[in-house]
């Protein structure tokens, strides 16, 4: 993913970005991070943003 950005001279700045996507259980993440102090729970929204079908966010907090 290339992102372009004007500076305030006119100029323009170029910045690459990668990610790569992996397939995994969604389901076995919050137990797996509980073992690192973090409390997890899976959803289909950031907010009030949902996500396309099939897709699922992991929002965890480290435990105090």
């Amino acid at each position: 993913m290339a992102t372009f950005t004007r500076n305030q001279d006119g100029s323009w700045r170029r910045d690459d970005e990668r990610h790569d996507n992996i397939l995994i259980d969604t389901g076995t993440v919050p137990a797996l991070l509980a073992e690192h102090g973090v409390e997890a729970r899976v959803g289909t929204a950031f907010g009030a943003e949902e996500l396309p079908a099939g897709l699922h966010t992991v929002i965890g907090t480290r435990a105090e």
